[in-house]
């Protein structure tokens, strides 16, 4: 919860950092979905079922996400939000960037399940902690905005996304 006498440039950016941060939830699925098509043509016969790991490519991360998330809650409690939060953050970018490096289509599927683990820590833990730091209207006020943040950050990810996988 806020304190009263806390400064409103403290409370604006802890809530833009909270924003900012919950759009990585976003970012699972909607940068690669432009590309789909060009991941199937690149493992097609090489990979036995290429089209239909590709896809699931795309899905795994809400399983994980679904799959881990109670778990997450869990973590939340008992070693509090900032490690859990600290946590998810490095395995998002260890994992988000693997894509990068990985050549193999098993080897992306594993590391976006991982990612996946990771969206639903940093979601989860910015949930918990907009309920800690909020009350009533603005709590509300703030949640609108993760939603409404969350929407754009859709639109602007899959433009980028789209806009990276038409680069030959």
């Amino acid at each position: 919860m806020l304190e009263e006498d806390e400064k409103p440039i403290k409370g604006l950016l802890r809530e833009t950092t909270l924003l900012l941060l919950s759009t990585l939830t976003v970012m699972v699925g909607t940068p690669i979905s432009p590309g789909l098509s060009k991941i199937t043509e690149h493992f097609d016969g090489i990979v036995a079922n290429a089209e239909f790991l590709t896809k699931f490519s795309l899905t795994v991360p809400t399983l994980t996400f679904a799959l881990f998330a109670f778990i997450i809650g869990f973590l939340i409690d008992k070693w509090g939000r900032k490690p859990v939060l600290i946590s998810s953050l490095i395995l998002y970018i260890v994992a988000g960037s693997m894509g990068f490096y990985i050549t193999n289509l098993y080897g992306i599927i594993v590391s976006r399940a991982f990612l996946g683990i990771a969206a639903a820590g940093n979601m989860n833990t910015i949930l918990t902690l907009i309920g800690d730091y909020y009350q009533g209207e603005k709590r509300d006020r703030v949640l609108g905005f993760q939603v409404a943040t969350g929407a754009i950050g859709s639109v602007v990810f899959a433009l980028i996304g789209g806009a990276l996988f038409d680069i030959q």
